[in-house]
């Protein structure tokens, strides 16, 4: 048994050296300032919160949020809707002119924030590891459902109608 636990131990701590310098990396590499997009729900609760909430690490740039149900003509918007990507899928984040979505977005989120507020504290602790933001993510997807059903507001459906 206690060679399990220093086994269990020792994948813990090179999982989180992982993280460490994946997070050095980014460090190194964003030496200029960028604007990196948020894509959400501006209906949905829990993606305001998000939205309002979130902050960067200084050293990567300035966070710029596009409320998908109000910013229609936004270009980032446009860029998504060209891409096929359904907002109502999950949220986007565009980075370095690559779009990310859903649990892609939220572990970028997590790589990127600012370790200041109890939100940005939790999605950076939770989210940096990939088998969390894998089983969360559609729980969060679920409660935005609910929430947007419970205000009585429809889906984006940012690609059409859905057949």
């Amino acid at each position: 048994m206690t060679k399990s636990l220093l086994g269990a131990t020792v994948s813990l701590l090179a999982k989180y050296r992982m993280v460490l310098s994946v997070r050095q990396e980014i460090d190194g590499e964003l030496m200029t300032y960028e604007t990196i997009y948020f894509v959400y729900d501006g209906e949905c609760p829990i993606c305001q919160m998000g939205a309002d909430l979130y902050e960067l690490r200084q050293s990567v740039g300035e966070l710029l949020t596009v409320d998908a149900r109000t910013q229609l003509e936004h270009p980032v918007l446009q860029e998504v809707n060209q891409a096929g990507l359904d907002l109502d899928a999950g949220m986007v984040i565009k980075y370095r002119g690559q779009l990310y979505q859903g649990k892609e977005a939220l572990r970028l989120m997590a790589l990127l924030g600012a370790g200041r507020g109890w939100f940005n504290r939790l999605v950076i602790t939770l989210y940096q590891f990939k088998f969390i933001t894998w089983l969360s993510y559609p729980f969060m997807k679920g409660a935005r459902n609910m929430a947007l059903k419970l205000k009585g507001v429809g889906q984006i459906r940012n690609l059409g109608p859905k057949s």
